[in-house]
Order: C-alpha cells, then structure tokens, then sequence
C-alpha cells in the first residue's frame, strides 16, 4: 500500500480580526514543513459599520477560507488576542 502524505504545512494560524469602520481585517499566519513562515492579510469590506459584537461571527468568516488549507498542515490554530 501508497501512503501519499498531502502535508506540506507546519501550522497554519488566524490572529484575532480588527475593525476598523466598515472593514474587518485579520492576519493569517502559515509555516511551511521546512520552518519557513509567510505572513499575509485577509480583508473584508462591509456595506455597513461592524461593531465589537461583529467580532464573533468575523472569526467565522476569517477561518472559513483556512478550512481548505487546514487539510495540508499538520495544525491549526487561531491566536485571539
């Protein structure tokens, strides 16, 4: 039997969104299998204001795109600050 090993990622990470008016912002954090570590900004425009009880569903909305990713890491993790 071939065992094929799909990960390529150490850990893949979300840090805890901001707001500011109406767009959401939140850090991803990836480290590669070899210590490599890239860092990239996810951002979300919003017809409306948000407010600081936004901040959950945000989360959500942030982690859905790592979902995908988290299939090819080893770990995920989302730092709330």
């Amino acid at each position: 039997m071939i065992k094929n090993n799909l990960c390529c990622l150490s850990s893949i990470s979300l840090v805890e969104p901001t707001i500011e008016k109406n767009t959401a912002r939140a850090e991803i954090i990836v480290t590669e299998s070899d210590g490599t570590e890239s860092r990239f900004e996810l951002m979300n425009k919003y017809d409306r204001h948000l407010q600081e009880d936004h901040l959950p569903l945000l989360r959500l909305a942030f982690c859905m795109p790592l979902l995908n990713y988290g299939l090819f890491s080893k770990k995920s993790s989302y730092i709330f600050r």
